[in-house]
């Protein structure tokens, strides 16, 4: 998936572009001076007798409408004019106020350009339009490296792009022009990144009305300067996208922020102006400007034709290769793979015959020895040539010292992928045993030069090297059987150490992933994967040092895993080989290879049955992928379990059995790495309901607030889903209370009207699904989770109660009978909880509206236990969720990257096609082409019921930074909701007190927290070892702590600006219940400090009664 990138703190992507072709070059930052670089004619964009090549976009119009005449063409001029326009032109399209003029307008030029100098001549003329805005006056813009215009919304403002603003001065004042104005962007000036929207230049004051040249110089993603009177009067380096601006981040490619490339338009401001010169020279080396719309001539469709297909690469080193490519709605899309993962083509085009693409390749250290280089990244131009089935690839590309190299290759076409087969109509053959446990009969080096490190001890075959990371750059030689094979069954065992990395190449193409389970290398590249192209549905991995199987299935290029007796690759296509290959050619049959130059790594019973054609033993594909058709709007249902973490079987949890959500996530989308912004419901759900975290709405302290109306501009995602014209439902009468709890902390009412002033309902009604209100927005609360009365009797009536044997507790947990059947009781509330899900999707598919129906299944925290709900560790905020949406999301989608549960608001809003407002930054996820996920996620816990805390954390994925600003307040902070709701709190500290736990297990008991928290989630997934203060862990805490600088920065938290005065009264009835239970009725508070599961929810009414006649003193 994509990663967005985080420049200001210094983070950018690591993306290998063609590595096997180009090495791995670390390119300086020198620039080349323009001298050295020009070459061919200056362009005239402007013919000086109409507005050919040109097309407007006026704000409140269609593209390529031309109100008023606002461009036109007079006197050999082009002439910015508003003579035409009407009075109530100057009416605001956003406020409706008269005189208040906001309807500016862009010409685009019809091409892009990367490396360039534009050179205009301008002036400005007569008065400004009644109602133009004061900085309007004597202003115009020319907008570099903009937005394709297609892409705008019918009232945009601004392109996003980087504006050179031409300022006039007003015959008195000083005003410098070639000013920097960044709609939607960000630049790096100085050395540092630069945010404000405008910073001005250095020149002098241009008044009247006299002609002005100005000369721009743009260098890609280099370098800009803006030159007057041959003086650079402003210069800036890396204009980026903004991510967090609404209008930028859905432009955002492969999580890359940088621009390199694109239009070039002039501005409608207000004030009229003439142009009389635009002429630009193309810096580009053999440029050709690049287009996006690939044309319909005779000649162009040839070579789409002849283009469209998947093609086998061989590349100068040796190495395989393959690029993809489509022809949709007018528009190539293509991906090109030389190692790690596919990439996507960018500014295709078909150019005088040839096929012509972009490609970005990132330069500079490598985050690992031998990984991806972490720089930026710059563009390489390919140019292909089609003769048949035979592709010559000519690329060109950046060099250590700043110039330009060039490299060519060859590809042949790819067969399509066949028929998904079935498998129970294959026939495997007799067994072949590759490995005869005696010598290397049977097997050679893939290249006899590398150095041999395989050898047979005790009838294993073992590969031993030096090496402890999985760098690839190594001299060990890779074995590979003699014997070639097309289609097979393959077993064998393996073992890897600690931290260990090989590999097993099918067909000597496609590699299986052989890593040790608790490797930083998981995910799509983690073990029972097929490297960088299918991701195992869960990770059935031992720890490294362990005897690990593998049953493996190719058939017909699907590929199906067995890891460990489990299921984790199900008959799925094998698209393009994986890295390391011995060749691209999927028609062959190939070795079997086993790799060599990562770590040491062991085999033993490898044992291989070819499969025996026959003619029946494919069938018909099937399955939904994402569909590129707009479809009417979806009915969106959103269930909501109550403290549940990834306690389901298809996050592989032991014990439980979950089949509902199992296929909600085999037919939809999984995300492994789904984070609150709060570990506790009535945050996080204000959070989710608003779209934007609970610290900036003042919503952050539990059922705090629930008298004070959300202030302006916020407002609950419901009111704009009405405003849509969707009916917004509450509840379901087949669930537990009937699903109707909102728990939101601010003024809400559960139904009726909402304007924020007066009405306060969130909810049109509380009903079920009905086909007479589509399209809907449902909101379902899955209770039976949350902690209560009912759990024994779930357990109980369950036919099938978990079996306390088939626990696996967390090493933080003391293991013992209660803390067992505590957890198991909970793993039958789960399988309750499925149940329930499951009679949802039944009434949807009987009333015949399931496919046109998104279903969200998310938790609103973490489980109800020790660490979990309430605490910023990962079984605090890390939950489940899954989308399940039919041809809206490719079934048995694996999303490792990082989401918020703000993002599901995001989506839903984008379903629904409701413009986010612009203080949403969340992101959508669902039927967007391409989802831009976090780099991290911040979250924050502040009071809960009586306990004052304020704590928050940083989420990367691999890394947890946590920062305690009331680090007295221990974790057991002796509160009652964890006395009256958690047994194993009350037996774990009756173990603490004899001394009988274990140092993992003391930790959340000692008498106060550290200030700062940093864990290694790869390696550490339990948050057992705090690596704040281990000095190999500086630079981290450095990056960590700077995320958490810029969001307070960027963004208003109301938690750290009340630290000094926060009162958690409102926590004051559960103190009282908890201390009534204990005080009076011993009996009973000795059997639940003895860890009994018992029901409370009846004293807990009873004594907090008691709170509305008498407070305790603080």
């Amino acid at each position: 998936m994509n990663y967005p990138t985080f420049c200001k703190s210094g983070f950018l992507p690591a993306i290998v572009l063609l590595s096997a072709v180009l090495g791995s070059t670390v390119i300086a930052d020198d620039q080349a001076s323009p001298e050295h670089n020009e070459h061919g004619q200056w362009i005239q964009l402007f013919n000086g007798k109409d507005l050919s090549g040109w097309t407007p976009k006026i704000r409140g119009h269609e593209l390529g409408v031309n109100y008023a005449d606002t461009f036109r063409v007079r006197d050999g001029s082009l002439v910015v004019t508003y003579e035409d326009y009407l009075p109530e032109d100057s009416t605001s399209l956003d406020s409706g106020k008269r005189n208040s003029f906001d309807k500016f307008g862009h010409l685009f030029y019809k091409d892009t350009f990367s490396h360039y100098k534009l050179r205009i001549e301008y002036r400005f003329v007569g008065e400004q339009i009644a109602g133009g805005p004061g900085w309007a006056y004597r202003n115009n813009g020319l907008m570099l490296h903009g937005q394709d215009p297609k892409l705008m919304t019918l009232n945009q403002k601004f392109p996003v792009s980087i504006e050179v603003q031409l300022l006039g001065g007003n015959g008195t004042d000083a005003r410098t022009n070639l000013n920097l104005c960044t709609p939607g962007t960000n630049v790096v000036l100085n050395g540092k990144l630069f945010t404000p929207h405008c910073t001005s230049s250095n020149s002098d004051t241009y008044h009247g009305d006299r002609w002005v040249t100005a000369e721009i110089e743009v260098r890609g993603n280099e370098v800009v300067r803006h030159i007057l009177d041959g003086k650079t009067v402003l210069e800036y380096t890396h204009p980026q996208y903004d991510p967090k601006d609404s209008e930028a981040a859905p432009l955002i490619s492969d999580g890359n922020l940088m621009l390199d490339r694109g239009t070039i338009s002039l501005q409608s401001e207000s004030h009229p102006t003439e142009f009389r010169k635009i002429e630009l020279l193309n810096l580009e080396k053999n440029a050709a400007p690049a287009k996006n719309d690939v044309g319909s001539a005779d000649e162009t469709d040839n070579v789409i034709d002849r283009a469209v297909g998947k093609w086998a690469l061989r590349l100068p080193s040796g190495a395989a290769g393959w690029l993809s490519l489509t022809h949709d709605a007018g528009q190539i899309e293509g991906e090109l793979w030389t190692v790690g993962a596919p990439k996507q083509l960018t500014d295709v085009a078909i150019t005088d015959g040839k096929l012509q693409f972009f490609h970005r390749r990132a330069f500079g250290e490598p985050e690992y020895p031998g990984g991806p280089p972490r720089g930026e990244k710059v563009s390489c131009r390919h140019e292909a040539t089609i003769n048949g089935d035979l592709m010559t690839i000519h690329v060109e590309h950046p060099t250590e010292s700043g110039g330009v190299d060039s490299v060519t290759f060859t590809g042949t076409r790819i067969e399509p992928v066949p028929a998904k087969p079935h498998l129970n109509r294959v026939t495997f053959g007799e067994p072949i045993e590759l490995f005869n446990g005696t010598d290397l009969d049977g097997w050679r080096l893939t290249n006899p030069a590398q150095e041999n490190r395989w050898k047979v001890v005790n009838s294993v075959l073992v590969n031993e090297t030096p090496k402890t990371t999985f760098n690839p750059y190594a001299k060990y030689g890779n074995l590979r059987t003699d014997r070639e094979f097309e289609d097979f069954n393959l077993n064998l065992d393996f073992k890897v150490p600690p931290g260990g990395n090989s590999g097993i190449y099918l067909r000597g193409r496609y590699e299986v992933q052989v890593v040790d389970r608790d490797s930083r290398m998981q995910g799509i590249i983690g073990i029972g994967s097929l490297f960088s192209r299918i991701k195992p549905t869960v990770n059935a991995g031992k720890p490294g040092g362990e005897w690990q199987h593998y049953d493996i299935t190719l058939v017909d290029r699907h590929l199906t895993v067995i890891l460990n007796g489990q299921k984790v690759i199900d008959n799925e296509p094998i698209v393009g080989c994986t890295n390391g290959a011995l060749d691209a050619d999927e028609s062959k049959p190939g070795p079997i290879y086993l790799q060599g130059d990562h770590t040491s790594v062991q085999y033993r019973n490898i044992v291989l049955r070819p499969v025996v054609k026959n003619e029946n033993h494919t069938s018909q594909p099937h399955g939904v992928t994402r569909s590129k058709t707009k479809r009417s709007r979806p009915n969106i249902v959103w269930l909501m379990a109550e403290d549940m973490g990834l306690d389901l079987e298809c996050y592989a949890m032991a014990g439980v059995k979950t089949p509902n959500l199992n296929r909600l996530a085999k037919e939809g989308a999984l995300f492994t790495n789904a984070y609150c912004s709060n570990p506790i419901c009535s945050p996080n759900r204000s959070a989710m309901m608003v779209g934007v975290d609970q610290t900036r709405t003042n919503s952050h302290h539990h059922r705090s607030n629930r008298d004070v109306p959300l202030q302006p501009p916020f407002k609950p995602i419901t009111v704009y889903l009405r405003d849509a014209g969707y009916t917004c439902l509450l509840g379901h009468s087949s669930v537990m209370a009937k699903g109707t709890k909102i728990d939101c902390n601010f003024r809400h009412d559960a139904i009726g009207p909402y304007d924020g002033v007066n009405h306060f309902g969130l909810f049109d009604k509380q009903a079920d699904f009905a086909t007479d209100d589509q399209p809907f927005f449902s909101q379902i609360q899955l209770k039976v989770t949350h902690r209560g009365d009912w759990w024994n009797d779930v357990r109980e009536q369950s036919t099938h109660p978990v079996a306390v044997e088939d626990v696996e507790l967390p090493p933080y947990f003391a293991d013992t009978p209660e803390i067992r059947y505590d957890w198991a009781t909970y793993l039958d509330t789960v399988e309750y909880m499925d149940n329930e899900v499951g009679v949802l999707m039944k009434s949807l598919r009987d009333q015949g509206i399931d496919q046109n129906t998104v279903v969200i299944f998310i938790a609103d925290n973490g489980r109800c236990n020790l660490r979990g709900k309430g605490y910023l560790h990962e079984s605090g905020i890390h939950v489940p969720m899954i989308v399940w949406a039919p041809g809206r999301v490719t079934p048995g989608t694996v999303i490792d990257d990082l989401v918020c549960t703000t993002d599901i608001s995001a989506s839903v809003l984008y379903l629904a096609g409701v413009p986010r407002p612009d203080y949403m930054t969340a992101e959508p996820l669902i039927d967007v082409d391409q989802p831009q996920y976090r780099q991290y996620v911040r979250s924050a816990r502040d009071i809960w019921d009586e306990i004052d805390e304020c704590s928050r954390s940083i989420t990367t994925g691999r890394f947890k930074y946590i920062k305690n600003h009331m680090p007295d307040v221990p974790w057991d902070a002796h509160q009652a909701y964890l006395d009256l709701n958690r047994p194993a709190v009350h037996v774990m500290r009756r173990l603490a007190r004899e001394g009988k736990l274990t140092a993992n297990e003391s930790v959340f008991f000692a008498d106060r927290k550290p200030s700062e928290e940093l864990y290694d989630l790869s390696r550490d997934p339990d948050e057992m070892h705090n690596l704040a203060a281990d000095p190999e862990y500086a630079g981290v805490m450095a990056q960590m702590r700077a995320l958490e600088s810029e969001w307070t920065d960027a963004n208003e938290d109301f938690g750290l600006k009340d630290l000094e005065n926060r009162h958690p009264e409102f926590g004051l009835a559960g103190e009282l219940a908890r201390d009534g239970v204990r005080d009076q009725e011993p009996e009973l508070w000795k059997r639940l400090e003895s860890g009994e599961l018992m029901a409370t929810q009846g004293w807990m009414k009873r004594y907090q009664k008691k709170a509305t006649k008498s407070k305790k003193p603080r």
